[in-house]
């Protein structure tokens, strides 16, 4: 009985292939779709933007797989560990891709987009959980902070790497707001099927149950509040 259930969460572990393989298939069918899309929103190519995409949900398929172990850690150490495996593997990604300074960039805004929202949208179902209100807050929060950081992270780079003048930089900021925006709400739409499979599949249910109370953790303080998250 016991060997019959952990073949069964073995298998449960695969349906993170779903969402990445749908994160790969989309940016090609846009292509088709939408020839121009995608370079006048990101200035990439298909390809180009299609390595970027599954490099970035690649990592995020990484932290869901090792969620059980995160569940286990203490907060600031499970924070740090879920950065550190994002990072690596966002390095791993872009090894051969030719505009690395650009990439990295834009894995660092969407690791602190990602985890940022996460622990914020957790922070504030504490008391109100439903899946509903955590996936309208993960939305919100995902596109302040690419807003936030995007802008940021594009202007340092341009200065610090490529010498250009203030001046010239403020100039494309609207620009990057502009990106940072589609960038958001692209981000929050690819995080959806990881989402669902969080919701729907027992293995990856109980992980996320157990995340976002290792997020609630934090706040208690001098009280431990009721927390409506779902069971285990």
């Amino acid at each position: 009985m016991a060997e019959s259930r952990r073949l069964n969460s073995s298998r449960q572990y695969l349906w993170i292939l779903a969402p990445l393989g749908l994160i790969y298939l989309v940016p090609p069918v846009i292509g088709l779709a939408i020839p121009n899309v995608v370079p006048r929103a990101f200035g990439l190519n298909i390809a180009a933007f299609q390595h970027l995409a599954s490099t970035y949900f690649g990592s995020l398929a990484l932290v869901w797989l090792s969620s059980d172990f995160l569940g286990r850690l203490k907060p600031l150490t499970a924070l740090v560990s879920t950065a550190t495996v994002m990072a690596l593997a966002g390095i791993l990604g872009l090894v051969n891709y030719p505009y690395r300074y650009h990439a990295v960039a834009e894995h660092a805004t969407f690791v602190v987009a990602v985890i940022g929202s996460f622990v914020l949208a957790g922070r504030c179902c504490e008391r109100h959980y439903s899946p509903m209100r955590f996936m309208g807050l993960l939305c919100g929060f995902s596109i302040v902070l690419v807003l936030l950081t995007w802008p940021v992270l594009w202007i340092s780079l341009m200065i610090i790497f490529f010498n250009l003048q203030r001046s010239e930089v403020l100039e494309h900021l609207p620009t990057h707001f502009a990106i940072a925006l589609a960038a958001g709400v692209g981000l929050f739409l690819g995080v959806v099927p990881f989402m669902m499979v969080a919701f729907f599949v027992p293995v990856y249910k109980r992980q996320l149950t157990k995340i976002l109370r290792l997020i609630a953790s934090r706040s208690r303080v001098n009280d431990r509040p009721a927390v409506a998250y779902p069971q285990e």
